[in-house]
């Protein structure tokens, strides 16, 4: 049997290539990054995507611990970056 053996630098490498490649026909709608990595999530553990910003509510995806050029796809409804950067504290309390 022949294994095929594939090196992670070439992995890593095809995955940037692709990934740069992306950058310039994509953006985002909103003011933040086009782009996102994830970060300070356990070896083994997933992010979880929910449809609202509290553990009971229902889980829409996961994203793997080392989760690499995430498309910001825009948000869907609640208030943009440019209304949010204005809110009182008062206003910010029950976002």
């Amino acid at each position: 049997m022949i294994k095929a053996i594939i090196k992670p630098s070439i992995l890593v490498v095809t995955a940037l290539g692709l990934c740069s490649a992306f950058i310039n026909l994509a953006y985002a709608t909103a003011d933040g990054p086009d782009y996102y990595d994830v970060h300070l999530v356990e070896k083994h553990d997933v992010l979880n995507i929910r449809e609202e910003p509290v553990y009971s509510a229902k889980k829409l995806g996961e994203i793997p611990y080392d989760g690499i050029c995430l498309q910001n796809r825009g948000c869907v409804g609640g208030v943009t970056y440019q209304e949010f950067s204005t809110l009182s504290d008062a206003e910010l309390a029950v976002i």
